[in-house]
């Protein structure tokens, strides 16, 4: 079976593989050009592989979208739609980003450098959540990969597809079951394996609605996702990011009078004191891109990966 997904121009998803971070440890992403994107995707009632190929056309990208040995039901088409747009970021609004900041002396070259580019995300909120309390103080970048690989393993369904095993990201009605004890099997300490299984049941149970995480503001967002145990500010502000949105909010985190998280990152790139810098001053920065504070991270963010890659 297959679907098509068109997403807004331009797009350029080649770009996207030069983020290693984007990618779980069975993935080699020089590979994805050969192999198509594998992904499994958790639908309402069981998990299926998904194999993303791009048409190569930032003008006119298209996304083909292939099923192998698989049938969808239509409400499975719409679920697998959803998902696959959320991972490629189709509907961020890079259009209305650049005509925005196209004079911006910061901004604007990196657009012109990095023309089409998007962020990849996970399939919905749950497993980008899972995936970023696992990374939580572990800075080894393969340690943490192997962290969340090996829960995946564990408690996920298998997907063999050219050669390479994917794994599913474990439901919530596996998850909700599990002791948070287990977890310390694969290097994950029992408190974030309350977490974990926190959320999973709060799913379960009704009190944590995906479909609402998606679509909510971004200051309604912050406060929910801080509501759930596990998550502090820094998670809530990069879960936000990587939601099918160009809006974000980057709130202050000043500790002892030094300021912290995204914010701080965006006012030194454009050569300003983040410790200094008054609110004022900070939402007159923000109107030069509000509504497009996601695409103003995501851009700082891959032009800082391509400038440590040409170091190394």
């Amino acid at each position: 079976m297959t679907l098509e997904i068109r997403s807004t121009a331009p797009h350029d998803f080649y770009m996207s593989l030069d983020v290693d971070e984007y990618f779980e440890a069975e993935y080699e992403p020089m590979d994805i050009f050969r192999t198509g994107y594998a992904r499994p995707l958790t639908l309402s009632d069981r998990n299926v592989l998904a194999v993303i190929d791009w048409n190569e056309d930032p003008e006119e990208p298209v996304f083909r979208v292939d099923f192998p040995g698989t049938s969808l039901s239509a409400d499975e088409e719409d679920q697998a739609r959803e998902a696959v747009a959320r991972m490629l970021g189709t509907e961020l609004d890079l259009e209305g980003f650049y005509e925005r900041v196209d004079g911006d002396d910061i901004l604007g070259p990196l657009i012109e450098e990095h023309y089409g580019f998007r962020r990849l995300s996970l399939a919905n909120f749950y497993q980008d959540a899972i995936r970023s309390i696992i990374h939580t103080r572990i800075s080894h970048g393969p340690t943490r990969k192997r962290m969340v690989q090996d829960v995946r393993e564990a408690y996920g369904e298998a997907f063999e597809f050219r050669g390479t095993t994917y794994y599913s990201y474990p439901r919530p009605d596996v998850l909700q079951n599990i002791d948070p004890v287990d977890f310390r099997d694969y290097g994950v300490s029992k408190r974030k394996g309350e977490y974990i299984t926190g959320m999973a049941k709060d799913i379960v149970d009704g009190r944590l609605d995906l479909r609402q995480m998606e679509s909510v503001d971004p200051d309604e967002f912050y406060r929910r996702a801080q509501e759930i145990r596990g998550i502090g500010p820094s998670t809530a502000q990069s879960l936000m990011l990587r939601r099918n949105r160009s809006d974000a909010v980057f709130p202050s985190h000043k500790s002892k009078g030094k300021e912290k998280g995204i914010r701080r990152w965006i006012l030194m790139s454009y050569g300003l004191d983040p410790h200094e810098t008054s609110e004022e001053d900070w939402q007159a920065l923000r109107d030069r891109w509000r509504g497009y504070e996601a695409l103003v991270s995501q851009y700082f963010y891959y032009d800082w990966i391509l400038s440590e890659k040409s170091e190394q």
